[in-house]
C-alpha cells in the first residue's frame, strides 16, 4: 500500500482517549502521514479555530483544513459547534465531519447536514472497520477540492 501523505492539518475533537488512540493507530496502519491536533471539548475547539488563548501561536497551531468531532463533545455538542462555525466569518467554510457512537435522531442528522455538516460516521467497533473508515476519510479529503483556510 502506498503511503498517503496529507500536509493539511486534521483537527480531531474527541473526549474519548481510547477512541483517539484507535484513530491514530488506524492512521498508522494505513500509512497515512498527516499532522493531527487533538482537542477534548467544545471550548478548546472554538479557541483553536479563533486562535485564542493557548492556541494564539499560528505556527504551533495552524488552521485545520478539516475537523472531525465527536457528536457529544463536552461544552458544545456537534449541532452547537456547527451553528457557531457557520456563523463565524473566519471558519465558516471549514469542512466538518462527525464520528460518534451516540444514537442521533433523523431530525438531528438532517439539522446537522442543513447546517453544513460534510459527513457523519458511526465509530466502528472493530479495528479493521476503523482502518477502512479512516482510509476513506483520508482519501476523500486528499482528493476533494477545498479552499485554503486561514485565520486572517
Amino acid at each position: 500500500m502506498a503511503q498517503l501523505s496529507i500536509r493539511e492539518l486534521l483537527l480531531i475533537a474527541d473526549h474519548h482517549p481510547e477512541d483517539f488512540a484507535q484513530f491514530r493507530a488506524a492512521l498508522a496502519a494505513n500509512e497515512i502521514k498527516t499532522p493531527v491536533q487533538h482537542l477534548t471539548n467544545g471550548r478548546q475547539l472554538k479557541d483553536y479555530l479563533l486562535g485564542k488563548g493557548e492556541y494564539a501561536d499560528g505556527t504551533r497551531f495552524p488552521m485545520p483544513q478539516v475537523v472531525l468531532t465527536e457528536w457529544d463533545l463536552p461544552e458544545a455538542n456537534a449541532l452547537d459547534l456547527l451553528r457557531w462555525i457557520r456563523e463565524e466569518n473566519r471558519p465558516a467554510m471549514l469542512p466538518m465531519m462527525v464520528w460518534t457512537r451516540v444514537a442521533v435522531s433523523d431530525r438531528e442528522l438532517k439539522e446537522a447536514y442543513h447546517l453544513g455538516l460534510n459527513a457523519f460516521f458511526s465509530k466502528p467497533n472493530k479495528a479493521e472497520e476503523l482502518k477502512s473508515v479512516v482510509r476513506l476519510i483520508a482519501d476523500y479529503w486528499k482528493l476533494a477540492e477545498k479552499p485554503v483556510l486561514t485565520r486572517k
